[in-house]
């Protein structure tokens, strides 16, 4: 018998490096109508993060036909692929993929793709490798081959679309990475768990102390207490601490909102000094509640 090698093939479908081109393939039947069987070949570890490729084929005239990405890190899709019977009845069998690596941590998936020339959403792309079923898959604001109307990165660039901590918005844009980026209480656009005041709406985050806990929310039940104590107390030292930093340079207040005596909204001036010398020792009005 003949013995063939591999510069005997009829035709060389050729990957990219490390992109496992090759690791499962099967034949499709003709799919675009020009009488010869097309081919499904996996590349199992292309892209940058090897979520994987499925791609098929016309033998003809080695045109692709159509391209079918996985979208997980490390996820193996297309280490396997076979056809089934034309479930929707469509002239068209279905492909199968699988992808044994797929998911957190990695329980596997397989998926069925149909084959037919449907385009439902009239993008131009068939429904079966419609990246974003629905929307118009040519939206693509950052250029990562992921529609807008799918993409958890919607202005920065991220083709694999992680989201470890399953939040929604990718890895590239999470703004609490391993939090819900949409649990907001306050609606100050910073998720609870990374906001430095999570029931007070403070969209700037200021923190003048560098305690960790934001001014807006620094200042407790009334205001008064300028140097901090834990206890909330109001006493001389509050009063010591606001004349040597107005007289003689000293620290700034650590929570500005206290050191506001009057509510006034600026610095702390003459009027907030002589409000609290007032309460403190002449039984003067309470100094203003905090917000």
């Amino acid at each position: 018998p003949d013995t063939l090698v591999e510069s005997d093939a009829d035709w060389t479908f050729t990957g990219n490096a490390g992109d496992y081109l090759g690791h499962s393939a099967v034949g499709v039947g003709d799919l675009n109508g020009d009488g010869k069987d097309d081919l499904a070949i996996g590349a199992s570890q292309w892209g940058s993060s090897s979520p994987g490729k499925m791609l098929v084929y016309s033998v003809e005239d080695q045109v692709l036909l159509h391209e079918f990405n996985g979208l997980t890190a490390s996820g193996d899709f297309g280490m396997a692929v076979d056809t089934s019977a034309d479930l929707n009845q469509d002239g068209f069998p279905e492909l199968i993929v699988g992808a044994y690596n797929y998911g957190i941590p990695g329980p596997g998936e397989a998926f069925l793709f149909y084959l037919g020339t449907d385009d439902t959403d009239g993008d131009g792309i068939y429904d079966h490798c419609d990246a974003c079923p629905g929307f118009d898959d040519a939206e693509d604001v950052d250029g990562d081959a992921v529609p807008d109307s799918c993409d958890n990165c919607l202005t920065v660039a991220n083709s694999d679309q992680a989201d470890s901590d399953l939040d929604g918005n990718g890895d590239s844009c999470d703004m609490c990475p391993g939090y819900d980026d949409f649990a907001d209480a306050d609606s100050d656009t910073h998720p609870d768990a990374c906001d430095n005041c999570p029931g007070t709406a403070n969209a700037d985050q200021a923190d003048t102390d560098s305690d960790g806990v934001g001014d807006a929310c620094c200042c407790n039940g009334i205001r008064g207490n300028i140097d901090s104590d834990p206890a909330d107390a109001i006493d001389i030292s509050d009063l010591v601490y606001l004349v040597d930093y107005m007289f003689s340079g000293g620290s700034e207040p650590g929570c500005p909102n206290e050191a506001d005596v009057e509510a006034s909204g600026g610095a702390p001036d003459i009027s907030d000094l002589v409000h609290l010398v007032d309460y403190m020792f002449n039984s003067g009005p309470e100094p203003a509640v905090c917000p």
